[in-house]
């Protein structure tokens, strides 16, 4: 019997058997009230009924619902599908068959994905080749526009500076000929002592007042001295040059030329210069020594070649005492990596033959050297002339031998000329 109908039937049994349990439910929770016709047994049997009605109803629901989700089954020669055995073979054809449709369907979707990223790889290094060639054209752009921009300001500032030549040169021309001429009158006050005083200590070293000031304590004063302190003074306020301990080195001959030599280039008449390029050689004389430790009577300079080559070095021979140093030439070039490079002077005595290596010109100059009259021993000035094969000019290296100390002191180098 079909559950629908069992339920639609058990609906007439169970109402009123529900009826009639409610009834002797009451009658029995309240005996107070006169409720005649109510038996025990029909009672229970109206429970009975009721509950299987119930539970008709509720398993008739059910079925309803899960009949709704399931699907229909299709029958086949009268028979239920799912008793068919031709029925399921053509349903796992079908099923088959819809699964490979799908794998072959997920194989072209990922083979064209492949060719997909393959696309948009190739598509972006284009666009990246396309981005850095416009930048590289672009930078090289602005380069020449900033080089453009560079010319046009040093051209403006070019003509600016002629501008101002222009406009202040009677100014400046009138100004180095004022400097010339303070130079010059430098030169006015020594010419009158050597003239008047020849044998004085002034002549030796004018700029250094320590060698030609009377010593402490002295009765006289020399009649030139008042003369020379205030040439001294005026030195101090011209000021001709920076280097002050290099004037102080000098003596009589030497200061004029100097003096000279400033004066034509303040003037703007002069075409020797005193300043050097920085890249141009420089020839240093160390110190005096001995070449070979174990052989302390074997005794020379050392001299070290820096910033470019250097070759045709040469120092000027010197006197100490009676003994007179001379050198030989170093005519091959000589660079800042082979260090410092000993020359050995030839010594001689003057008035006598033959030649002598044991005599230390440092302590030669200590004990025989030229003492002026307030006792001080004058310091040996040496120079060094050289050529540069790289940096074209003849130069030279001024350098002073103290009597003190005994250390070679160096005041720098000069231009003196070009090679031909």
């Amino acid at each position: 019997m079909d559950i629908h109908k069992a339920a639609a039937w058990s609906q007439l049994i169970y109402l009123p058997a529900g009826l009639y349990c409610a009834y002797g439910t009451f009658a029995n929770l309240h005996p107070g009230f006169q409720m005649p016709g109510v038996n025990p047994t029909i009672v229970d049997v109206s429970l009975g009924a009721l509950l299987v009605g119930v539970f008709l109803v509720v398993a008739d629901g059910l079925n309803r619902w899960l009949t709704k989700r399931a699907p229909e089954p299709t029958a086949r020669q009268g028979k239920p599908a799912w008793q068919s055995l031709q029925w399921a073979n053509a349903e796992r054809e079908r099923l088959e068959k819809e699964a490979n449709e799908w794998k072959e369907k997920w194989e072209q979707e990922r083979g064209g994905s492949s060719a997909r990223d393959e696309t948009i790889k190739q598509l972006a290094q284009e666009r990246d080749s396309a981005v850095s060639e416009r930048d590289t054209a672009y930078c090289a752009e602005v380069d020449r526009h900033n080089a453009t921009k560079k010319e046009c300001e040093r051209r403006v500032a070019s003509l600016q500076c002629d501008l101002d030549k222009a406009t202040n040169g009677s100014i400046d021309i009138g100004k180095r000929l004022s400097d010339a001429g303070s130079v010059l009158s430098l030169k006015r006050i020594p010419w009158e002592i050597k003239r008047r005083w020849p044998d004085s200590d002034f002549l030796l070293r004018p700029a250094n007042k320590s060698v030609w000031l009377p010593r402490a304590g002295a009765r006289n004063d020399p009649p030139w001295l008042a003369t020379a302190l205030e040439w001294h003074r005026f030195l101090a306020t011209i000021k001709p040059c920076d280097d002050s301990e290099h004037l102080v080195s000098m003596p009589f001959d030497d200061l004029m030329d100097y003096l000279d030599q400033i004066a034509a280039i303040r003037g703007g008449w002069g075409s020797r210069t005193l300043s050097v390029p920085d890249s141009a050689p420089e020839v240093r004389i160390i110190n005096w020594g001995p070449k070979d430790p174990t052989d302390l009577r074997r005794k020379g300079l050392f001299i070290k070649v820096s910033r470019s080559p250097a070759s045709q070095i040469q120092i000027h021979p010197f006197q100490i005492g009676s003994y007179l140093f001379s050198f030989s030439v170093v005519s091959h070039t000589l660079t800042e990596d082979h260090g410092q490079h000993f020359l050995e002077p030839m010594i001689t005595k003057i008035g006598s033959d033959g030649c002598y290596i044991n005599v230390d010109a440092i302590e030669e100059l200590k004990q025989h050297g030229y003492r002026t009259s307030n006792g001080t021993i004058l310091n040996l000035p040496i120079r060094t002339v050289y050529t540069g094969p790289s940096i074209i000019g003849i130069y030279e290296g001024l350098h002073e031998m103290d009597a003190v100390g005994g250390f070679i002191r160096y005041f720098g180098r000069q231009f003196v000329g070009t090679t031909t």
